[in-house]
């Protein structure tokens, strides 16, 4: 994931990630494993969060699902 540059730097010195607030990209890789997860738990949690973007990225098909929190289906790319 990426943060904003203040968000990170009041994290130093911090252990855990529940210190990663305001999100601005996390993505995830999928495998047979994590498919379900990623995409519908994942997903709705980010989008509910306000994260602004959120990659669902395939390397087996060599595409990406971008979700903003407004959307209701993905851009693949």
């Amino acid at each position: 994931f990426v943060l904003p540059a203040d968000v990170f730097a009041s994290m130093r010195g911090t252990r855990g990630w529940e210190h990663a607030t305001q999100l601005l990209l996390a993505a995830e890789f999928v495998s047979l494993s994590s498919a379900r997860r990623d995409r519908f738990q994942k997903r709705v949690l980010y989008q509910r969060q306000g994260v602004e973007t959120y990659w669902v990225l395939d390397a087996e098909r060599r595409e990406a699902e971008v979700w903003t929190p407004e959307a209701v289906e993905p851009a693949v790319v």
